[in-house]
């Protein structure tokens, strides 16, 4: 009952925001496909034809004969999350992004709720529309549990995994673990008013809480890059569809045992979305997995600390061979 009583405090408090910001009764409009390919696209990108009128985005780029890497992205987040570190792995490494199915270029899609599970086989069915074998896996967040669920899946497939502040554990009973817009999204009728109304206020303040150096990390550009994000044609009907069958999910906590590729998982301190003790515990159950706790990052090690993180990649990357 506490529990229930907190979260309607939370809930009431986020739409006086709402109210007091003078946004409540305005529904943000979509951005049509069009216009957001024109803002985000670049030379690298590519439109996969998927089938059904959907298409997915992705960018191959990198040394086209090493070892490939596929790295995906987090909720509500999108390939541009990567940019970084195929920067600085591109000459040696073949670095493979893209927009999951709800997500940045690729946008909403037939036939799916977007869950962990039904993520880990687009991934599969990806891997193969590309002749891929062999791979490594990065992912971060949402993108590290659906790793999990392809190594978990088509274990010949991958070779090692890369799991950065990975969500797939079971939360503690007193972690709600949620911030800013996540925690809006936890309700029905948070969910809603995301549907309609997404204030760029709200996206700002939950960077802004999971990540280590705010003042430095959040830019007006990165915001507004979130923003536009979840207003493509489509997207919110997607996170939609997302949250509300994503507790039903669980987790895979009582799977990952069975994972014998080599992982490395990486963690900032300050991460407050997915705390550090997940990876601590996750360590502990992939069998001769390591694990790296940053002092200096929150949830997305790969792009705050881009430097550090990458070179922890690249000795792992080199220990496999």
């Amino acid at each position: 009952m506490q529990k229930s009583f907190i979260r309607i405090i939370v809930l009431i408090a986020a739409l006086a925001s709402l109210v007091t910001a003078g946004v409540f009764f305005v529904t943000t409009p979509d951005i049509p496909r069009e216009v957001m390919a024109q803002r985000y696209a670049n030379d690298a990108s590519v439109f996969l034809n998927w089938g059904n009128g959907d298409i997915v985005h992705y960018r191959d780029e990198g040394n086209a004969s090493a070892q490939p890497i596929i790295l995906i992205h987090g909720s509500n987040a999108s390939l541009q999350t990567w940019e970084p570190w195929v920067e600085l792995l591109k000459n040696d490494y073949r670095l493979i992004s893209l927009d999951l199915p709800g997500h940045g270029l690729t946008g909403a899609m037939q036939n799916t709720n977007y869950q962990p599970d039904e993520m880990g086989a687009f991934i599969i069915e990806f891997a193969e529309r590309l002749g891929l074998e062999n791979v490594v896996l990065a992912g971060n967040s949402m993108g590290g549990y659906v790793s999990l669920e392809v190594a978990l899946r088509k274990p010949e497939l991958v070779k090692a995994l890369i799991l950065i502040s990975s969500a797939g554990m079971r939360r503690d009973a007193d972690d709600e673990g949620s911030v800013g817009a996540f925690k809006l999204a936890q309700s029905e009728m948070g969910r809603e008013i995301l549907r309609r109304v997404t204030p760029r206020f709200i996206i700002e303040d939950t960077i802004k809480k999971i990540v280590a150096d705010p003042d430095t990390f959040v830019t007006d550009e990165r915001v507004d890059l979130y923003w536009d994000m979840q207003r493509m044609e489509g997207t919110r009907d997607a996170n939609l569809k997302r949250f509300q069958g994503y507790a039903a999910r669980g987790s895979v906590e009582d799977q990952i045992s069975m994972i014998t590729a080599p992982t490395l998982i990486l963690w900032g301190r300050h991460d407050t979305l997915i705390k550090p003790k997940y990876g601590e515990r996750m360590q502990k159950i992939i069998v001769g997995s390591e694990l790296i706790i940053y002092e200096n990052a929150g949830h997305m090690a790969m792009d705050e600390i881009p430097e550090q993180s990458a070179l922890d990649a690249r000795r792992f990357l080199a220990s496999l061979n």
